[in-house]
């Protein structure tokens, strides 16, 4: 029942959308907004090869390592932007969101960071976890990445 059971996580984390965002070309140059999202230099996870993925809505706009960032240009208006981490690097559990109003020609910085939160002992090993954190920030942070 045990591996049944992670059977299936696996198969429905697989279920989630890898779709890319792709600007529509149609769109008025004086609708758009600028983003960058960065990932903060946290040492802790920085090992980990699978990326955690950034959504706009359920299309994919990013996939961040450590200390990494994107620039993204998105249409003006109400977006839900959201973290996923990965398992078996594919997008798995949606970790953190926020929803804002994004004002036409204007830029915003996203700060991504996946901090250590707690040590825990499973049998002979020992499993570490980590805290998501994914809001606005201001431009000076990200040019320091805090």
């Amino acid at each position: 029942m045990k591996y049944l059971s992670i059977l299936f996580f696996i198969l429905l984390s697989g279920c989630a959308s890898t779709d890319k965002f792709i600007l529509d070309s149609q769109l008025d140059s004086n609708d758009l907004v600028t983003l960058y999202v960065y990932r903060t230099d946290v040492s802790f996870h920085s090992l980990n090869p699978e990326k955690p993925y950034i959504y706009l809505g359920e299309k994919v706009i990013a996939k961040l390592g450590t200390g990494q960032f994107q620039k993204v240009t998105i249409p003006s208006g109400i977006h839900r932007l959201s973290v996923r981490q990965p398992i078996m690097f594919m997008p798995g559990t949606e970790s953190d969101f926020f929803e804002y109003e994004f004002k036409a020609g204007n830029t915003y910085y996203l700060r991504y960071n996946y901090g250590f939160n707690d040590a825990t002992f499973i049998g002979g090993t020992v499993a570490m976890t980590g805290t998501s954190d994914f809001h606005l920030t201001t431009k000076d942070n990200y040019l320091g990445r805090k």
